[in-house]
């Protein structure tokens, strides 16, 4: 007699990181995701949580739960503005809702690749593998955030992945003015020495 699997019923965690996960490979939108205050404030404080854990594998605690903090008000802000420019800010809960949870799913996955690259640059082995997986890494969330921004704000990708690309120099900028980049401090002070 043939075996049979028993129907297996997805946990409620999978159930909650599906959607963001489709997201990420682009299969659903923003739209797709129910208007829900609880869903958004699950996903921000998602986002910010996996923001901090993955800022303290480069800067102290302290620091890192302000890293989390000013990069997810950023995000809001640009977001915000930019449905309120575009005069449909009816839209600013799924919008925030997809790329918090999208954000928080990358996070999660970046970790262990910045992990890998900080342990080896501490031993002085070649991060060099490492480091064109966090920039295709880097590409793939600008893809992301394009098909978000596009869905939401009713413009082409193209508009969209500008849009991606703008608001990751102006968190970049404001990041790196307000939370210097221990790892460019550290090769200075390499060079620094004789």
């Amino acid at each position: 007699m043939p075996r049979t699997e028993p129907h297996r019923v997805p946990s409620p965690l999978f159930a909650l990181v599906k959607p963001f996960l489709d997201i990420c490979l682009l299969r659903l939108a923003p739209q797709d995701l129910p208007a829900s205050q609880l869903l958004l404030a699950v996903t921000v404080a998602g986002y910010f949580v996996f923001g901090t854990v993955l800022a303290s594998v480069y800067y102290p605690l302290g620091t890192s739960v302000m890293v989390g903090v000013t990069e997810t008000v950023i995000v809001c802000l640009m977001v915000a503005l930019a449905l309120y420019l575009q005069k449909v800010p009816e839209r600013l809960a799924q919008t925030l809702t997809a790329l918090t949870g999208a954000g928080a799913v990358l996070n999660l996955v970046a970790l262990p690749l910045s992990i890998g690259m900080v342990a080896a640059k501490e031993r002085g082995g070649d991060t060099s593998s490492m480091e064109l997986l966090s920039f295709a890494l880097l590409f793939w969330s600008w893809a992301i955030t394009a098909h978000i921004l596009r869905n939401a704000l009713s413009v082409r990708f193209g508009t969209g992945l500008a849009l991606a690309v703008v608001f990751f120099v102006i968190t970049l900028t404001i990041m790196r003015a307000m939370f210097p980049d221990p790892a460019v401090d550290m090769l200075l002070e390499l060079e620094r020495r004789p």
